[in-house]
């Protein structure tokens, strides 16, 4: 079973309230949760869900430019995934994928050469995070099938 909870509130904020509640349970089983949740608990993940033309935008823009890199493609996307979830440090990314600083730094340099966008960048960094929770999902609800690749995370 999974169940939503809404924000504290007084008599006029039920509704949204209410509105909030009813949105955790699909998106905690997206990400196959079972239990109850509230916003605090799936943050951002919430809208991920809720938005699924956002995250079709976000996947051409950032993940399937390396689709045509083949096998390569899936190494960048594991490089960057990587280097985001360990708080952008290279050599834990390096040391964790079992390859060298360099080849990382490689595979980094690449997915900016075919995304044109630069890691650097906070609004980057947002977006991209955005498509690789979107990518771990599968299709996103309501969103065109078998575009989006991937399982629950």
């Amino acid at each position: 079973m999974t169940a939503g909870l809404g924000p504290p509130t007084d008599l006029a904020g039920v509704h949204r309230s209410f509105r909030a509640a009813g949105r955790m349970p699909a998106a905690a089983c997206a990400y196959g949760l079972r239990g109850v949740y509230d916003l605090s608990d799936l943050s951002w993940r919430v809208a991920v869900v809720a938005e699924p033309e956002l995250a079709e935008l976000l996947l051409d823009r950032y993940l399937r430019p390396q689709e045509a890199e083949g096998e390569f493609g899936a190494l960048i996307e594991e490089s960057v995934r990587g280097y985001l979830e360990r708080g952008r440090r290279i050599r834990e990314v390096a040391r964790s994928a079992h390859v060298h600083v360099h080849t990382v730094r490689y595979r980094l340099r690449r997915f900016e050469e075919l995304t044109g966008a630069s890691l650097d960048a906070p609004e980057t960094v947002v977006e991209l995070r955005w498509a690789l929770a979107a990518r771990e999902l599968g299709t996103p609800p309501g969103g065109p099938a078998g575009r989006v690749h991937g399982g629950v995370p």
